[in-house]
C-alpha cells in the first residue's frame, strides 16, 4: 500500500470545495500526511477571505502562510 507523506489540493472555491477538502483532509489524517492547498492567482484579500472561511466550515485551524 502507498503511504504518501504529502497530499496536494487545489482549491478553486467551487461548490464541490469543503467536500474536496475534508476527503483530503481525512486521507491526510488516515496516513499521517502533510495537507498542502494550492491556490493558482493573485493574491488578495477576498481569496485569503474565501480560504479562512473554507478552513472554518472544514474545522481546521489556522494555517501556516507560505
Amino acid at each position: 500500500m502507498i503511504h504518501p507523506k504529502i497530499i496536494g489540493l487545489a482549491v478553486a472555491f467551487s461548490p464541490t470545495a469543503l467536500a474536496m477538502l475534508q476527503a483530503a483532509a481525512g486521507l491526510a489524517d488516515r496516513f499521517g500526511a502533510a495537507l498542502v492547498l494550492i491556490h493558482v492567482g493573485e493574491r488578495t484579500s477576498e481569496a485569503a477571505s474565501r480560504l479562512e472561511q473554507l478552513l472554518k466550515e472544514q474545522g481546521s485551524g489556522p494555517i501556516p502562510r507560505v
